[in-house]
């Protein structure tokens, strides 16, 4: 993490002054686990913010390296302790194989065909693990050792998440996601001396969480989004006027741009 570099308006270590277009934009439209990985960030932030007692506000979407940069910008240029970061860092096949090959190649449909009827075409799901880093920052010994104990306990707890995504016709598809933490209480960083002289604690978050990817074929790619209830409490919660965004092209700018991706 460094703290002291120049000031940017993108926390994607991957971000160009002038960035490309999507290669796969039209193919990312048919897919459906674009909306459902957006459906996955939205529901570890709703986790973390139940578990550490912050409003969805304190949270963002940063690299550990950027985080500084991200919460300055977004936040009248104040640290305004405490808040969390996280980012997805990777992805790698499952350890536990929960492999159908059938349904792998050809789509995955129920007895009554709801799959189809619903999606407009057969599913495909196949298992991954995501990796995630983060950090919890505080202004205060104690408050840091109240969040590491509410962490502890939460790991010593089989943790999921449900994300969700509707379809035009209303339907909601809900995933699940087990999460797994590696956590360090005040973690050493490159600038440790600078967090110790600014008196501010830390705890490193990084996690992983085990899921199905979900494809589908043949699909009307304007079908699937993130859930309407879904992103109403986000956005609320994040004091952003949903009105704003209620148009499809909107909602994917904004999406896109919040989770720090280049378009």
């Amino acid at each position: 993490m460094d703290i002291n570099t120049t000031s940017t308006t993108n926390p994607n270590p991957h971000f160009m002054t002038k960035p490309q277009p999507f290669y796969y934009g039209e193919q990312m439209k048919k897919w459906a686990n674009t909306p459902m990985s957006y459906a996955m960030d939205i529901a570890i932030e709703n986790h973390f913010s139940e578990v550490l007692e912050f409003p969805l506000d304190r949270i963002i979407y940063a690299s550990n390296e950027y985080c500084f940069r991200e919460r300055t910008r977004t936040n009248a240029g104040e640290l305004n302790l405490p808040f969390l970061n996280y980012y997805r860092i990777g992805f790698e096949d499952a350890e536990r194989p929960w492999k159908n090959d059938y349904s792998n190649r050809f789509g995955l449909i129920d007895r009554e065909n709801k799959f189809t009827s619903t999606l407009g075409g057969r599913m495909r799901i196949y298992p991954i693990t995501i990796s995630y880093e983060g950090t919890a920052f505080f202004a205060q010994n104690k408050d840091c050792e109240y969040a590491m104990n509410k962490l502890l306990f939460d790991n010593s707890n089989e943790t999921i998440v449900k994300p969700q995504v509707e379809t035009n016709d209303g339907d909601i598809i809900t995933n699940a996601g087990l999460m797994n933490f590696d956590i360090e209480y005040n973690p050493t960083y490159q600038e440790s001396d600078w967090l110790e002289q600014n008196r501010i604690w830390t705890i490193g978050i990084d996690f992983t969480i085990t899921t199905y990817m979900i494809g589908n074929f043949d699909t009307n790619p304007d079908n699937l989004h993130v859930a309407k209830s879904v992103l109403l409490e986000f956005f609320t919660a994040k004091k952003l006027n949903y009105e704003n965004y209620k148009d499809s092209e909107q909602m994917e700018m904004f999406l896109t741009e919040y989770f720090g991706e280049t378009n």
